[in-house]
C-alpha cells in the first residue's frame, strides 16, 4: 500500500513517483502529468482529478477501475493524453473527450473495455452482458407464464374430474 502525504510537487527533491510538475516563479507548482498505471487502483475514477487544471497527461491504465468515465474529466481542458486501457470501465465516453479526440487535440486510449461505448457509436452491452440480459428477460417472462399455465390446467383437470364424478353419481340415483 502506498502512502502519499503532503504536496506531490514540493519539495522538488521529493516529488512523488509518477508525477510531473511545472514550477513557476510566481507561486505554487502545478501537476502537469500523472502516471498511475499499475498502481492497483480500484473503484470509480475520482471526480477530484478535475481539480488538476494544468494536467495534460493522465495514465490510469492497468488498474481495476470500474464504472463510467466521469464527466468531470471534461473539465481538464489542458489534457492532451488520457490512457484508461485495461480497467473495467463501462458506459459512454463523455462528449467533449470524444470531440477532443476527433479534432486531434486529445489522444484517448480505452483498449480492452468491452462494455465501454466508443466515441460516435451507439452504446451496447458486451456479449456476456447481452446474453445475461436476454436470459433474465426470458426467465422473467417464461416462469410466471408456466406457473399460470400449470395452475389453469390443474383447475381445469379438477373441474372436469368433479363434473365427471357428479355425472356418475347422477346415474346411480
Amino acid at each position: 500500500m502506498k502512502i502519499w502525504q503532503g504536496d506531490p510537487c514540493a519539495p522538488q527533491q521529493f516529488i512523488w513517483s509518477g508525477v510531473n510538475c511545472t514550477y513557476s516563479s510566481s507561486g505554487t507548482p502545478r501537476v502537469t502529468s500523472l502516471n498511475l498505471s499499475y498502481h492497483g487502483l480500484d473503484g470509480a475514477i475520482p471526480n477530484a482529478l478535475a481539480n488538476l487544471k494544468a494536467l495534460n497527461y493522465l495514465d490510469l491504465s492497468d488498474n481495476d477501475l470500474t464504472g463510467p468515465i466521469p464527466p468531470s474529466l471534461e473539465e481538464l481542458t489542458s489534457l492532451t493524453v488520457l490512457i484508461l486501457s485495461n480497467n473495467r470501465l463501462n458506459g459512454p465516453i463523455p462528449a467533449s473527450l470524444c470531440d477532443g479526440q476527433s479534432k486531434g487535440l486529445l489522444e484517448l486510449r480505452v483498449d480492452n473495455h468491452p462494455d465501454i461505448c466508443l466515441c460516435h457509436s451507439t452504446c451496447q452491452i458486451g456479449s456476456k452482458g447481452r446474453k445475461l440480459a436476454t436470459f433474465t428477460i426470458v426467465l422473467i417472462a417464461v416462469v410466471p407464464a408456466l406457473i399460470i399455465l400449470l395452475l389453469l390446467s390443474s383447475l381445469l383437470f379438477f373441474f372436469l374430474r368433479r363434473k365427471k364424478s357428479a355425472t356418475k353419481l347422477c346415474k346411480w340415483f
